[in-house]
């Protein structure tokens, strides 16, 4: 966030950068989110929805993929499996089902599964301890939008 009181040149910068990060292959504000603090916490940027086939020949698309380590991010909200039949018409023991199987293929590609939920966002350096023994790089030091 933007603090009143910078000098403009600072909160111009922060703005644009902000608005040079922002991309529409996140599909939810927790994606979103997930997408910020992965950059902020300094870690190397992912690919982001890249299609993946399973030996089953169905397609997927992971929400973060580091392709350089084989790391698959997660983001999980409560509303897949605690509103499922609204979400998606289904009973949540089946979407609980359905995401382990889409799980063990991603697995099945040599790729490892990372996951996060809402709690995790809400203290980065949970996320960071996620990210880091999963595997996935840092790219350089801490940073902040604007610096």
């Amino acid at each position: 966030m933007l603090a009143q009181g910078q000098p403009i040149p600072y909160r111009r910068r922060a703005l644009e950068e902000a608005i040079a990060f922002a991309t529409l292959d996140n599909e939810s504000v927790g994606e979103s989110l997930s997408h910020a603090l992965i950059h902020k916490l300094g870690f190397e940027a992912p690919q982001l929805q890249v299609p993946m086939q399973l030996p089953s020949g169905r397609f997927v698309r992971p929400d973060y993929f580091w392709p350089n380590v084989r790391v698959v991010g997660e983001f999980d909200g409560a509303h897949k499996y605690t509103k499922s039949m609204q979400v998606s018409g289904k009973e949540p023991s089946q979407v609980v089902y359905e995401e382990k199987l889409r799980e063990d293929g991603i697995r099945s590609l040599g790729h490892r599964v990372c996951r996060w939920t809402w709690a995790d966002l809400m203290n980065p350096e949970r996320l960071a301890r996620i990210l880091s023994n999963a595997g996935v790089p840092r790219s350089s030091g801490v940073r902040q939008f604007g610096d």
